[in-house]
């Protein structure tokens, strides 16, 4: 972390944590009542007074409003532009892991509709009736020689 002062650190937090607040899309009525949910006695003028610098926060507070905000504790006590590229890496981040996890959910459904493909294939041909459709199932066959790379 970058070394500073506590004064300094703490208008970093002050301003920090209203442009987390902003980003996240939450009103100071809205920050306040997830803190009060979180069992702190917060209210819409206890933001407007940490994020002018007026009023002291407990650690545990840090950690809340930083969970509540999309970042870090350590974020909001950065310098401003330090703060904001933990936000935005924190975004990509979380970017890739859900495009993963599509990608991994995609990927079981392509498995279960290739199988579900070969199989009706297989009763086709059991049954006698691929001849009839031999367009059909060659184009069926082509699908499951593709791959997904």
């Amino acid at each position: 972390m970058d070394e500073a002062g506590p004064d300094v650190t703490d208008q970093w937090f002050a301003a920090n944590l209203m442009e987390a607040r902003k980003r996240a899309g939450l009103s100071q009525k809205a920050v306040a009542g997830q803190m009060r949910e979180a069992g702190y006695r917060w209210y819409p003028q206890t933001v407007s007074r940490v994020e002018a610098g007026e009023q002291a926060i407990r650690v545990g507070e840090a950690f809340a409003l930083a969970r509540i905000t999309g970042t870090t504790a350590e974020a909001l006590a950065r310098p401003p532009q330090a703060a904001q590229d933990v936000f935005e890496l924190r975004q990509a981040t979380g970017k890739v892991w859900q495009a993963r996890s599509e990608a991994q959910f995609a990927e079981a459904r392509y498995a279960e509709a290739r199988e579900a493909l070969a199989a009706m294939l297989a009763a086709l041909r059991e049954a006698g009736k691929a001849g009839a459709l031999a367009e059909q199932v060659a184009d069926a066959e082509h699908a499951l020689e593709g791959e997904v790379t």
